[in-house]
């Protein structure tokens, strides 16, 4: 690859870009790249939220209105001070904050992100495809990172969708990284393969960082669990003995 001056990585919740590609982010940081990692769906919802935003909320220890969402942007922004990346997070709406055209919660129970929901909700897709062309001429980056939408998740593929059109005919590659922590205990899909990134300074980077989530760990880690060895073990069975991220491409 070609020298990387400035870095752009679209995620779609305020942890993702940490959780499945930290250590990539950092070692570019690390190497004196201008890394910027840009949430989409970081907006406050209007009160009152979802049952199934409340049941979130419960499980990750958040209060029980729009200020979670506060709570949750400055636990991203100093993740992303670990990794020496700018943050930077737009108004879109999660999943479980969001309507359907016709009134009702678009998740009607905890799972449903994961259902086969439309991408074309409205105009979303068109309304996020529109903002990352305006924050790809903004930033003009060298090089995209986004997710690869392991899991389905439906703002995981949304955020796929956009930057893959708005990227369309762009210079930059974009770059498609494994979605963590959904891609656990999953064979690796074909098409990704080993980053570069193996420093030992870039991972440590990466641990702290996730350690900036107690929401989100409390979220997706129950009590017991122990998030950083799931975390190592899935890294260095990726790389074999050596912790790895996996990325594929997405646009060249």
């Amino acid at each position: 690859m070609t020298t990387v001056r400035r870095v752009l990585a679209v995620s779609p919740h305020l942890d993702d870009a940490a959780l499945s590609a930290g250590a990539t982010l950092a070692d570019f940081a690390i190497r004196g790249a201008d890394v910027h990692v840009v949430t989409l769906f970081a907006g406050a919802p209007h009160e009152p939220i979802s049952p199934v935003a409340r049941a979130f909320h419960v499980r990750g220890g958040l209060p029980q209105d729009a200020s979670a969402v506060a709570l949750r942007s400055a636990e991203d922004r100093a993740a992303m001070d670990q990794l020496g990346a700018r943050t930077h997070h737009r108004g879109f709406l999660d999943a479980i904050y969001r309507r359907t055209p016709e009134g009702r919660w678009l998740c009607g129970h905890d799972q449903a992100m994961f259902d086969e929901l439309p991408l074309d909700q409205g105009d979303l897709r068109g309304e996020v495809c529109r903002d990352v062309r305006r924050i790809l001429a903004a930033i003009d980056p060298d090089l995209v990172l986004t997710c690869a939408a392991v899991g389905d998740h439906v703002d995981h593929r949304l955020t796929r969708a956009a930057v893959l059109d708005a990227a369309a005919g762009a210079r930059a590659p974009v770059l498609l990284w494994e979605d963590l922590p959904y891609a656990i205990g999953r064979p690796p899909p074909p098409a990704l393969s080993e980053t570069p990134a193996a420093r030992s300074d870039a991972w440590e980077r990466k641990w702290r960082a996730i350690a900036c989530y107690p929401t989100q760990i409390r979220m997706l880690w129950p009590a017991h669990v122990d998030w950083a060895a799931q975390l190592r073990s899935h890294a260095e069975t990726r790389g074999q003995g050596s912790p790895a991220e996996l990325l594929a491409p997405g646009l060249s």
